[in-house]
């Protein structure tokens, strides 16, 4: 029997992460609507962690599940919900009793192992993937679970079989199966398979100063001489919030000779005060740098943080002559930095915190490096700069990127630097011992335990300087990267804005339908664009030949509809805050909070709409806005009709008429109204109708009889 102990030893975080689970698609699509659009909503916030609304939605999804004959389903889900309360005992009882009633069913066996896993019973995970993947070979996060655990305890051959086999049936997000892949092939001798740039590994001469272009431009300051730099990189809120006590604590155990230098990412206006403060009370000697980064440019700010340290502790590097300790901005000093024994051994050039038992991603850890500048040192550090940046450029997204650059690059330069290793229970002791240099704190940074205590006993002796942030509201509108080009999104946005965020595309099975139909010069229609997924891709499709009327009825998402338009730069899109409907006139658009978690897309003007328990209105609070027929446009062609409008659809296409009967558009039409009403209607004017509903969304594609254009879509 194989024994896991590798697996075991490695951080419990990584057993924690084999958590994802899909419900079974065929189940799923033998419900009636809206049962399926429930479940994926169920499993989406207990992802999320919003238990206690997914209970609520569970209780009553619960019954019709079971009135419609799918109990399995039902007590699968609620041993997801009993999983994410930390409830493992009634969560493994409720698996078992879903596999046992559909021991054929994959996603079972599965869920039995996430529950396992938790658990950290690592055979019986082994055992439920195993099985799931006897039943469906295509089961990804079933390999993908496999893959990590394989990896953790170093069988490269397995891992990277099961890790071959996840990433061939990838349809989730899980980026440590990269780096199962990158620790598989890198181990077996084999050409990488994962989505990383390795060549800052290979030995042609680089040009760091050219590719440091890509960063943000950064104005470093003159440092003065000293034993010892300290070099911390954080944003603006870590400073207040760790890496201010990190300065009162070299204060505290009053730190000789020592410089500290504070590389600040996205500064508030009042830095310069929160640094006076600093140098003021703690009288150390102190200096600071600035860099302004765009998250449409760099992708996820986080990650980014954790990463491009490295890169500009590298620049640093060349303004300095004596050594420097590059630390974590959460860490606490208990005793004299002078006490860290490598500040006194000249014959070390490099100090890492090592270890070869850890996963590849964490064989160097990136909470300490000390370094003294000399040539090979920095020619060291400009090849992990280099791995980052080229992985960052490249749209590399996950954590750990630092610590893969590290470890890689460690085991290139072995021989040919002086390397020692930083013990972490010296330089980074996360059980707070007395005889510990630097207490470091977890993933859990805000536990009752002496890490915390220090800190608060800190805060009350030098000063807290958190209130100077002066938080303002927070921003509800953010930047992001879409395939279509930069867009502006609600962050509270829980689907067309979470996703545009996440993946970069919202109904991506949509749009590969629409884009069959849509042709350079075309005119298209889009109502109800919400902040523009369909538009921009419209517009991409028609260029400027073409043409796109796009109507948004909602005041704030029209700004950022219109805003959308405006960063793209497509003259050819015409936005309008107008309704749609049957006769011209105006419409309440009911009062919407925007600074809170909602679906907005799910809005309906219809004042006999059914409650929606995904979007808060307030219905005597409303705004009056134009509403216009589509027949009004006087357009002269049309080739397609887009109408996403919750309940207004019969509404939108009685007032285009003529256009139905003179310019036979496409329609492609999501609806909430009466099925056998809608397609009365569009038999009348001699449509085929064609069925594409995706998750929750009842969607048909509507073809003038005459167009002779084959589609794979079942009709109707």
């Amino acid at each position: 029997m194989t024994s896991y102990q590798l697996c075991l030893a490695a951080h419990p975080y990584y057993l924690r992460c084999i958590k994802l689970w899909m419900p079974p698609a065929v189940l799923l699509a033998s419900l009636p609507q809206p049962l399926p659009q429930a479940v994926n909503h169920i499993v989406h916030l207990l992802e999320k962690g919003h238990t206690d609304e997914a209970e609520q939605v569970l209780a009553a999804a619960a019954k019709l599940l079971r009135q419609t004959g799918a109990d399995d389903l039902a007590t699968a889900l609620q041993a997801l919900a009993a999983l994410y309360k930390n409830d493992f005992s009634a969560a493994g009882h409720l698996a078992a009793q879903a596999s046992t009633a559909r021991p054929d069913c994959a996603e079972y066996h599965y869920l039995r192992g996430i529950i396992v896993a938790q658990k950290r019973d690592v055979p019986a995970c082994v055992e439920a993937c195993q099985r799931a993947l006897e039943l469906d070979p295509a089961q990804g996060l079933a390999a993908a679970a496999l893959a990590l655990i394989y990896t953790l305890n170093r069988q490269w051959p397995e891992a990277l079989t099961a890790a071959r086999q996840a990433n061939a049936h990838r349809t989730f997000n899980f980026y440590l199966l990269d780096l199962c892949l990158l620790a598989a092939t890198s181990r077996l001798g084999l050409p990488n398979e994962g989505p990383f740039d390795l060549s800052a590994l290979g030995d042609t001469k680089n040009d760091l100063a050219a590719e440091l272009n890509w960063l943000p431009t950064v104005h470093w300051p003159k440092i003065k001489p000293a034993a010892l730099t300290i070099f911390v990189y954080c944003d603006f809120s870590y400073l207040l919030e760790h890496a201010a006590p990190l300065v009162w604590s070299l204060a505290a155990v009053k730190a000789r000779d020592v410089h500290i230098h504070l590389h600040i990412a996205n500064p508030h206006f009042n830095t310069p005060d929160v640094i006076e403060q600093l140098h003021a009370k703690s009288g150390l000697a102190l200096s600071w740098s600035l860099e302004c980064v765009n998250e449409t440019r760099y992708g996820n700010l986080r990650v980014y943080h954790s990463a491009a340290r490295f890169c500009r502790f590298t620049q640093f590097l060349r303004h300095i002559e004596a050594p420097a300790l590059m630390l974590d901005a959460d860490v606490l000093f208990h005793q004299a930095p002078d006490k860290l024994a490598v500040i006194h051994d000249a014959a070390t050039e490099l100090a890492l915190q090592y270890s070869a038992t850890n996963p590849l991603w964490e064989t160097c850890t990136g909470a300490g490096v000390f370094a003294r500048p000399t040539t090979m040192v920095k020619n060291y550090l400009e090849t992990v700069s280099l791995f980052i940046m080229r992985n960052l450029q490249h749209g590399y997204r996950g954590w750990f990127l630092d610590q893969i650059a590290l470890s890689m690059a460690y085991e290139k330069w072995i021989d040919r630097l002086k390397f020692t290793v930083l013990p972490h229970t010296i330089s980074a002791d996360q059980s707070f011992s007395d005889d510990a240099v630097i207490w470091a704190v977890g993933i859990e940074k805000n536990n009752d335990d002496k890490y915390n205590a220090y800190k608060r006993d800190l805060f009350a002796r030098y000063g807290d300087l958190r209130p100077m942030a002066k938080v303002e509201p927070e921003p509800f509108n953010q930047l992001v990267t879409s395939r279509f080009g930069p867009m502006l999104v609600n962050k509270n946005d829980m689907y067309i804005g979470a996703q545009i965020a996440e993946h970069g595309i919202w109904a991506a099975d949509e749009l590969a339908v629409l884009k069959e139909f849509v042709r350079t010069g075309d005119t298209v229609i889009d109502v109800g664009a919400n902040v523009g997924m369909h538009t921009l891709a419209f517009a991409s499709w028609v260029i400027e030949d073409g043409e796109v009327h796009s109507f948004e009825p909602q005041r704030e998402i029209y700004r950022l509809l219109a805003t959308n338009v405006a960063l793209n730069a497509w003259p050819q899109v015409h936005c309008y805050m107008q309704a749609v409907g049957s006769a011209s006139g105006t419409i309440a658009v009911p009062a919407v909070d925007y600074t809170t978690r909602n679906n907005f897309g799910a809005l309906s003007l219809r004042t006999d709409a059914p409650v929606h328990n995904e979007i808060t209105v307030d219905r005597n609070r409303s705004e009056n806005v134009p509403q216009v027929t589509l027949d009004s446009l006087a357009l002269t062609q049309c080739r397609l009709i887009k109408i996403d409008a919750e309940g207004m659809e019969l509404d939108i296409l009685h007032g285009a008429q003529n256009m139905l009967k003179n310019l036979r558009p496409i329609l492609y039409v999501e609806f909430h109204t009466s099925r056998a009403s809608l397609f009365a209607f569009l038999k009348k004017f001699d449509f085929r109708i064609y069925h594409h509903d995706s998750p929750g969304n009842p969607t048909i594609l509507a073809l003038p009889a005459e167009l002779t254009f084959v589609t794979s879509l079942p009709e109707q």
